[in-house]
């Protein structure tokens, strides 16, 4: 079941008073997710923190801006996508730019067990034809 937090100051938490609701799925009626049940406190708090990023964010051009919203946009499809089973990310290819380090990530399923047995298969008539034509 997927468990969703509130994002206060660049960071996920729970509600102040630990509460939480259930979202159904409406089709099974089952329990879909659980999410935070933000209190007043909690919007205080999201507030405060947004009055603190906004200098910073009111500095930047839009193109950055934009930029940064892309990137959160696909984060947070990421993350969407890692709370599926089997899904995880895997880092492709890591690189210097104007000395920050930026790193290119796949996401990847992991192989079922009839997976590896047919690869496994696969490998074992493969090395077999390599040995027979030595």
């Amino acid at each position: 079941m997927n468990e969703v937090k509130l994002l206060i100051g660049g960071r996920d938490c729970d509600a102040s008073d630990k509460a939480t609701f259930k979202r159904l799925n409406p089709v099974t009626g089952e329990v879909a997710s659980r999410a935070a049940a933000a209190t007043l406190a909690d919007a205080d708090a999201a507030c405060d923190a947004a009055a603190e990023a906004f200098p910073a964010w009111a500095a930047m051009g839009p193109n950055e801006r934009r930029k940064l919203l892309l990137k959160r946009q696909e984060l947070k499809r990421l993350r969407r996508k890692i709370v599926e089973k089997g899904n995880t990310i895997v880092p492709l290819k890591a690189y210097f730019v104007r000395g920050k380090v930026k790193v290119l990530i796949g996401l990847a399923t992991g192989k079922r067990q009839y997976d590896k047995r047919e690869a496994i298969k696969k490998r074992d008539i493969k090395r077999d034809q390599e040995r027979s034509r030595k």
